[in-house]
């Protein structure tokens, strides 16, 4: 774990090729290799590839949990890469993946917010209340998606989920 500390600290530092040194030497297990290889990806994305980044995190190769992770931070390089249609395709079919979101809920529901903040960011409120509907019917009572609705209802400003690696 001590190379992933590493590379964590180079993407402090907007060193994204140094961040892709040390997590090409971190991998262990099946996790590592999850962690380490969407690691890798948002290095690219820093980098100004947004494009590899997003096939190098669809190429890791791993147990099918991977899937989720996989296609959420997809669509999250594709978000902060300024490329909508791609992220709201890959957030899109993220949320009709149930199944995935039974094995990794935290994931999935992170999914939900992402995808509606993307919403509520290009303007279809509506739609993103609709994610937020189903969100909250495949895990009830999360605090996060009460409050998301509340701030998109009201029309405040909805910042992205995540605008870059660092």
């Amino acid at each position: 774990f001590s190379r992933l500390a590493l590379a964590v600290d180079s993407f402090h530092k907007k060193d994204f090729t140094k961040a892709q040194y040390w997590l090409k030497l971190s991998l262990e297990s099946d996790l590592d290799r999850l962690i380490s290889g969407v690691m890798s990806g948002w290095a690219e994305q820093g980098a100004g590839q947004a494009s590899e980044a997003m096939a190098s995190i669809d190429k890791l190769q791993g147990p099918d949990w991977f899937g989720l992770f996989k296609s959420f931070h997809r669509a999250l390089v594709a978000d902060a890469a300024n490329m909508p249609e791609k992220a709201e395709a890959i957030y899109a079919a993220t949320m009709q993946d149930t199944a995935a979101g039974g094995a990794a809920p935290e994931t999935w529901m992170r999914n939900a917010q992402a995808y509606a903040s993307f919403l509520a960011r290009k303007g279809d409120k509506a739609k993103a209340i609709s994610v937020l509907d189903q969100a909250e019917a495949f895990s009830p009572g999360k605090l996060e998606i009460v409050a998301l609705r509340a701030r998109i209802s009201k029309g405040d400003k909805i910042a992205p989920f995540v605008s870059g690696p660092s």
